[in-house]
């Protein structure tokens, strides 16, 4: 494959269109184009790059000249960033004019002389890969792991005033920006060999015609040239702020009007197909599937036009979504077809690409992602129906192409980030399905979303909260390490033996073992972010601890982890005939990958939240050629804020007669901890991996159960005030062990009446354990008790003592803003508008009041809300478990 520009900085709906409306691009006629291009083409004409020009060379006899073409006049060459002396410089730093670097040099601190630049270069050889290790000596390191720690540290040395870098290998060319969303994942690159058609390095079958050569020159240019990073007379921001900004208004405006697409008529249109398929189903069931539907084909769409999946590959071509049924809708829907409601053609190419997606295909070069997102028995009501061409052609055609004046607009999904999408589906929550006559309508549900707690949070804020959250630890780690470092220095200790003193403090693997959890996770916001912050911290490092250490070779032991995961993902394909795209199996697409796996934790009260946040990580870390990574283990279903810790529940258990039954299950549970570990050490690099992750993590639901049950049984005790009066006396009977073993009770494995033979008394206490019990089931079901050492094995130690010891190094996302009450007009605007309407809190009232007195069911529905949040106020209150 071929990819004359790589990267997300940029969007690639302002590279294809909105460029040109920028100021510049006129500016940069046909003529100035030819000229630099003849230009450019002689310099690469002097530069040997059919041979094996080193790094000297080619900064010397390519790169700069380069430079100089585009306007870069001004610059100095090799400026340490250190002020204590260790080798830490860049290649160059690049000034707007002779005068910004003539102030620069006033100074004679070189560190110092940063402040004053536009942009800061890292030059490599010709060819050099810049995303992993080359596999020569002296380049163990990434070039762009490289780039990642200058712009950190130049960043900070400049107070935020020089945050652009460029990187390059002379054939491709890279920015980079610090302010970026991913530093590591969102820079811009460019073929400039390719655009050029330098002899074998012009794309073969791929190759760019004349025409978009011209115009790919032109996009170099305004990119790359001093200009760009300069304000103009008419507009004092720079034309790369321009152009992010063109690609947030973009990316917003087609998230905003997709966002109202799919919520106004996709979903809707759907769940009432998959209802009129399926009449029988309960609505529960039809909107789950409608969901998982919409999950589905937003996973195929997005990795289709991010290369994800092998669009490109002919074999899969034929089989994918994009050519076959996102475009034939198109064009289908331009010449005004009809559409049959009774075939189902595009029904068929989606689930047959499902089975694919989730199974493997060799044949089409599909490995097998089998992350349960596209698991048929997961949802067998999507196996048991087909929805016509009508309805498939309106769904495509509404998530693929832009409603515009000038006609349908391709939606380019690339340009799209997960958090956006997320936002999206996360406005279905808020929605339930009812029945209205024969009409199947969906209706808001502002209560549901309240009560799931999943709310959206603009991405400054996120970025500010993780950035807040996740610098603090790594400083710590890299104060450590610093001190190992010149503590070593003078030991007479062998090399390597203080190197491997240093590795045993390396700050990379630290970072690693790091537990960081959103305990309201959503749509995966939070974590998103986190994910892409984290690894840019370990990735940038990784090359820090390597420079910091100058009496040794030192080389970053998480350096070698990743090129094994690499070497598996390569291998398997090789051997199976998947489809690979080796640029995508870089250091931080592997780095994102272990931290998904090791480092972050989410827990939600929405069982759809928790499957789109799989969704939302499972893209932002898909690694081409390897299986989806297995995330059940740390992204659970439950209340956050209520459930039990083992010492209460051991001291409530006391108060009820038998607390000594609780230790089987608590060092069942504890002994759980170690094949969590084994867990999160797989990578997934291979199936047999993910397979194994999904085996071990049934083994800890298996061991941590028992005490799970109990626990929640224990809670629910206390929220429905059962210790009392008659129940007490059963409830002692039931924890000292007459009715059986509490724990199978407990867990529905034995019924309890089976144990009774004497008198009637006991029969009849019997039958109360047995209401009781039923009673417990359904708030356990309703509310979702979430008891976190049950859930996260291994997080806590020292289960019996006080303090507990253990838990998480950090917590990110929404704090904790609204009240614990039930907000009398948000939950009937969803349901009586006239209620929710009333001016009055008395006119209110006494409307409830009617409903009551008619009847309605909708009384009843209100009068178990404001229980239900009366009774968690209360528990939050009093419990001391909140």
């Amino acid at each position: 494959m071929h990819d004359i520009y790589q990267g997300s900085l940029f969007s690639s709906d302002f590279l294809s269109g909105s460029i040109e409306r920028l100021e510049g691009w006129r500016d940069f006629d046909d003529t100035a184009v030819d000229a630099l291009a003849a230009r450019l083409g002689a310099i690469f004409a002097r530069f040997p790059h059919n041979q094996t020009p080193n790094e000297s060379q080619t900064e010397d006899d390519l790169i700069w000249p380069i430079l100089t073409a585009l306007g870069w006049s001004a610059s100095l060459r090799q400026q340490n960033l250190s002020a204590r002396g260790r080798d830490d410089v860049p290649d160059g730093l690049l000034f707007a004019d002779d005068a910004a670097k003539a102030r620069a040099n006033q100074g004679p601190e070189e560190w110092r002389r940063y402040a004053f630049g536009l942009a800061v270069v890292e030059s490599k050889r010709w060819n050099r890969p810049l995303d992993r290790q080359s596999g020569r000596r002296g380049e163990e390191t990434a070039p762009s792991t490289q780039m990642l720690r200058y712009l950190r540290r130049v960043e900070d040395l400049s107070t935020g005033a020089l945050r652009w870098g460029i990187l390059t290998n002379g054939g491709r060319w890279r920015i980079y920006y610090q302010g970026a969303r991913s530093v590591a994942d969102q820079y811009f690159d460019l073929d400039l060999a390719a655009v050029l058609g330098v002899p074998g390095h012009d794309g073969g079958l791929f190759a760019v015609d004349a025409d978009a050569r011209r115009r790919w020159l032109r996009v170099f240019a305004l990119i790359f040239r001093r200009e760009a990073f300069l304000g103009t007379a008419s507009d004092k921001r720079t034309f790369h702020q321009r152009a992010l900004e063109e690609g947030r208004f973009y990316e917003e405006r087609v998230a905003a009007n997709l966002s109202d697409l799919v919520f106004g008529e996709v979903f809707p249109l759907i769940a009432r197909a998959i209802a009129g398929a399926a009449p029988d189903a309960p609505l529960p069931d039809v909107r789950d599937a409608a969901l998982i539907l919409l999950y589905r084909l937003l996973f195929i769409l997005y990795a289709e036009d991010r290369d994800l999946l092998p669009i490109r590959d002919s074999r899969y071509a034929e089989y994918g979504l994009r050519d076959k049924v996102r475009m034939d809708v198109g064009r289908r829907m331009d010449n005004n077809d009809i559409f049959s409601s009774s075939a189902a053609r595009y029904w068929g190419a989606l689930d047959d690409l499902s089975r694919a997606i989730d199974t493997g295909d060799g044949a089409i070069g599909l490995p097998p992602y089998n992350g349960g997102l596209f698991d048929r028995e997961r949802t067998p009501l999507l196996t048991e129906v087909r929805l016509s061409d009508a309805v498939m052609a309106c769904v495509v055609d509404a998530l693929s192409f832009e409603r515009t004046p000038e006609g349908r607009r391709y939606i380019n999904y690339r340009d799209m980030s997960v958090q956006q999408l997320g936002s999206i589906y996360e406005r279905l929550l808020e929605h339930e399905l009812v029945r209205d006559g024969e009409l199947l309508d969906v209706r808001p549900n502002v209560f549901a979303r309240k009560g799931s707690g999943s709310y959206y949070t603009p991405d400054d804020l996120v970025a500010l909260i993780v950035r807040e959250t996740i610098d603090p630890l790594v400083e710590q780690y890299m104060d450590v390490f610093r001190r190992k470092v010149d503590e070593l220095a003078t030991s007479p200790k062998r090399e390597h033996v203080r190197i491997d003193a240093l590795k045993y403090v390396d700050p990379t693997l630290k970072l690693l073992e790091l537990r960081i959890c959103d305990p309201a996770m959503g749509s995966g916001h939070f974590l998103v972010f986190l994910v892409d912050y984290l690894a840019d911290r370990i990735i940038a490092t990784m090359a820090e601890t390597e420079a910091m250490v100058t009496w040794g070779e030192y080389v970053s032991p998480l350096s070698t982890r990743i090129e094994p995961i690499r070497t598996i993902i390569v291998g398997n394909a090789l051997e199976r005939g998947w489809t690979f795209d080796y640029e995508q199996l870089d250091d931080r697409h592997i780095v994102r990958r272990i931290v998904l796996k090791r480092s972050v934790y989410g827990v939600d009260k929405n069982k759809m939240a928790v499957e789109l946040a799989k969704v939302a990580l499972w893209l932002h870390t898909f690694t081409v050629g390897a299986p989806l990574s297995f995330l059940d283990h740390h992204l659970r279903h439950g209340d956050s804020l209520f459930g039990l810790w083992i010492t209460d529940g051991m001291r409530k258990a006391s108060g009820l007669g038998g607390p000594l039954f609780l230790h089987e299950p608590m060092n069942r549970a504890l002994r759980a901890a170690k094949p969590m570990r084994t867990i999160e050490l797989l990578a997934d690099a291979e199936i047999a991996e993910a397979h194994e992750s999904k085996e071990v993590f049934e083994e800890v639901v298996e061991m941590t159960e028992p005490l799970n049950a109990i626990l929640c049984l224990l809670h629910v005790i206390d929220w429905l005030k059962l210790n009392a009066g008659e129940n007490r006396v059963v409830l002692q009977s039931f924890f000292t062990g007459v009715y059986g073993d509490p724990l199978r009770i407990a867990m529905g494995q034995l019924d309890p009446l089976e144990k009774i033979h004497d008198s009637e008394t006991t029969q009849q206490e019997a039958e109360r354990l047995v209401e009781l019990l039923a009673q417990a089931k359904a708030l356990i079901a309703e509310e979702g008790f979430f008891n976190w050492q049950a859930a996260f094995p291994g997080v806590w130690s020292n289960w019996e003592g006080e303090p507990r010891s253990g838990g998480f190094d950090a917590v990110v996302g929404n704090p904790p803003w609204d009240r614990m009450k039930l907000q009398q007009v948000e939950w009937f605007a969803a349901r009586r508008r006239d209620i929710a309407l009333s001016q009055r809190a008395s006119d209110r009232k006494r409307m409830i009041g009617a409903l009551a007195a008619s009847g309605d069911s909708l009384a009843g529905d209100y009068a178990k809300a404001e229980a239900r949040a009366e009774t968690g106020l209360r528990m939050a209150r009093s419990d001391g478990q909140y």
